[in-house]
């Protein structure tokens, strides 16, 4: 009887380390999955961060040719809101991001203050011209203002 309970014990005891491995093992495998999504949405994040880094530059590209538009007739229009709308989408991608929290605040408050100040100035870029024959101080105004901007936002 000894025999047999010291049997079942030394059996015992491999088996319990066996199932604590097991336990342990997909503890750990849940934790390298989670290290994965986050690596997966930050790469996410900063290909959205590159994208509207570029699409920033296209567009004080774009606003600074505007004013030479009036002056000079340009072989390629202007496409200011749809590169804004890009910019947009790459911004709230980034936004909503679950990445994004642990990143720091005045960072995150900062890139939110200049995207609306681009924003409002891209709204009155696109308010002047809008008008049939735009004054060119005032064209020259938005532009500048406008370009100002999208370099802050570009630098946040």
């Amino acid at each position: 009887m000894q025999i047999r309970n010291k049997l079942l014990l030394a059996t015992a005891i491999p088996i319990a380390l066996l199932i604590v491995q097991v336990l342990l093992v997909n503890v750990f495998i849940r934790e390298l999955q989670q290290a994965v999504q986050f690596i997966g949405t930050a790469q996410n994040v900063i290909e959205a961060d590159l994208q509207a880094k570029d699409l920033i530059s296209e567009l004080r590209t774009h606003v600074r040719s505007v004013p030479q538009s009036y002056v000079q007739p340009i072989e390629s229009p202007n496409h200011i809101d749809p590169l804004w709308r890009e910019i947009t989408r790459n911004i709230s991608a980034i936004n909503s991001s679950t990445v994004v929290p642990s990143l720091s605040k005045t960072i995150l408050n900062s890139v939110r203050r200049a995207f609306e100040n681009a924003g409002t100035e891209i709204v009155d870029m696109n308010t002047t011209l809008a008008v049939k024959s735009p004054d060119m101080n005032t064209l020259l105004v938005h532009a500048i203002s406008t370009n100002t901007a999208l370099d802050e936002l570009d630098q946040a």
